[in-house]
């Protein structure tokens, strides 16, 4: 799955980022001290690609989904102020990526599940994973 058009719409749909959306560096949680000023960020990568089975005899017609995720760093929940910094950005997220589609071989982008990664007293990290559909043939 190319994450490059995914990277780009979210950075010009997602203003709470002010751009910072990157490729992800590694799968797992940031510590708070690598992120801690830098945070709103969000970071994109490939999940999984498991084709359908073949629908055809003598040549190749497959519905291949791609699942990407979406990975945030956020400051948690401030109850003073009453803000919640993660579901203000993943609000801005899904509107910028359902519905719509990379590219003109990929189906709607559809939302699958998130859960969370990690949190401290300063930050939460989550993961929104989201599916896309293309169809695999020989022709």
């Amino acid at each position: 799955m190319r994450v490059i058009p995914i990277i780009e719409r979210l950075k010009a749909e997602v203003s709470l980022v002010n751009e910072r959306v990157e490729q992800s560096r590694s799968l797992l949680a940031l510590s708070d001290d690598e992120i801690e000023h830098d945070v709103p960020l969000v970071f994109v990568h490939t999940f999984v690609e498991k084709a359908h089975e073949n629908e055809t005899i003598g040549s190749v017609d497959q519905r291949l989904p791609k699942k990407f995720a979406v990975m945030y760093a956020a400051k948690n929940v401030d109850l003073d102020a009453r803000t919640e910094p993660l579901e203000d950005l993943r609000d801005q997220v899904f509107r910028a990526l359902l519905g719509w589609s990379p590219d003109s071989e990929h189906s709607s982008i559809e939302f699958v599940e998130g859960a969370i990664l990690a949190t401290s007293d300063m930050l939460v990290q989550w993961t929104d994973v989201f599916v896309t559909e293309t169809i695999l043939c020989d022709q």
